[in-house]
């Protein structure tokens, strides 16, 4: 009987050795991009969920103090930066609108005044950066006031703003508009109000993002 001869295997090439390096490197290299990406997006996204809680339980607190709203909205928005023949910056929004159906400024004002002095605004989960009361003064056809005053115009409206730093490090803020009822602000949903006038307090915070963690306006 003849032996068989065993079959030799040539070995790979150099090229061949120098290129599987090379593709194990760029997959790792590409793994732990991925990973790292991935991490930041979760971070991220973990920023403006706790940045949801937190403006929904301020919301709580106002309505504690003052009573149920009429109408209320609590949610989160996104938008992107207008840039020409491309997607700008991106940046999220977490907010909560409360309604509350007014007769008077003076009822209005009554109501500020019992949000203001709240504790949760001075600490967790809000922290002052800094307080901002414009003078009172006309701008574009809204009235920027310490205290709110008699609508001269159906379309007027009066807003009271408050900026902060929340504790998600996202700039915060929360502004009264004073309106009336029939007519309706800008960049607002449609809250339901049966009186004729409103005090809309909006609380919100947001910033750039990494991702469209909600839909985009």
């Amino acid at each position: 009987m003849t032996k068989k001869k065993k079959q030799k295997f040539p070995l790979p090439r150099k090229n061949i050795l120098i290129a599987a390096v090379i593709a194990l490197v760029l997959g790792a290299g590409y793994l732990s991009y991925y990973l790292i990406h991935n991490h930041a997006i979760t971070q991220d996204k973990s920023r403006f969920a706790q940045a949801g809680n937190d403006v929904e339980t301020v919301a709580d607190a106002i309505v504690a103090a003052v009573g149920q709203p009429q109408d209320r909205k609590d949610g989160g928005k996104c938008s992107y930066a207008h840039q020409e023949f491309t997607k700008g910056a991106l940046s999220c929004d977490v907010y909560s609108y409360l309604a509350y159906g007014v007769t008077s400024p003076d009822n209005a004002n009554n109501i500020v005044q019992k949000i203001e002095p709240l504790e949760i605004f001075k600490g967790t989960p809000c922290k002052y950066k800094e307080i901002k009361y414009k003078p009172h003064e006309f701008n574009d056809g809204v009235n920027y006031s310490d205290n709110f005053i008699v609508l001269h115009d159906l379309f007027d409206t009066e807003v009271k703003s408050e900026t902060y730093l929340g504790s998600n490090h996202l700039p915060c803020g929360v502004s009264y508009l004073y309106f009336n009822t029939l007519s309706h602000p800008k960049g607002y949903p449609i809250l339901n109000v049966s009186a004729s006038q409103t005090l809309l307090i909006d609380m919100g915070c947001g910033g750039k993002a990494k991702a469209q963690y909600f839909r985009a306006e």
